[in-house]
């Protein structure tokens, strides 16, 4: 999970860093406190495997009809890489997220870090 990198992101309230494979959080500090970090970043590395969670991570639990069985989905069941998408001005980074799901995965998933009026944000977008 963490051999392709990081990715440092700069937003007006936070210092924003990714993993780059994943694009979920690897450190998120906001900016005046001294380096103060939300995330348990110490054990990034301990925690890079399968099943660990990252903000970021998505779980879905889909059906089909009403009457269908439930599934389980989770972007940190089985860590593949996601597949980025293009930036803009307002998205910091962005990723497909279809390759983390396995094949029988009815959606297509996307994932945003964004600024919004200078807010960080995190936008998933599903398509059926």
């Amino acid at each position: 999970m963490l051999d392709q990198g990081m990715m440092n992101l700069d937003t007006p309230e936070f210092d924003l860093t990714l993993v780059r494979s994943s694009q979920t959080i690897a450190a998120l500090k906001p900016k005046g406190a001294g380096g103060f970090d939300f995330t348990p970043g110490d054990l990034l590395v301990a925690r890079s495997h399968n099943g660990y969670y990252h903000l970021g991570d998505l779980d879905l639990r889909l059906r089909l009809g009403s009457t269908g069985e439930w599934k389980s989905y989770s972007t940190a069941v089985e860590r593949t890489p996601v597949k980025a998408l293009p930036a803009s001005s307002e998205i910091l980074a962005a990723a497909d997220l279809t390759p983390t799901f396995p094949a029988d995965f009815p959606l297509d998933v996307a994932r945003a870090w964004a600024v919004d009026h200078g807010q960080l944000v995190l936008r998933f977008t599903l398509k059926n």
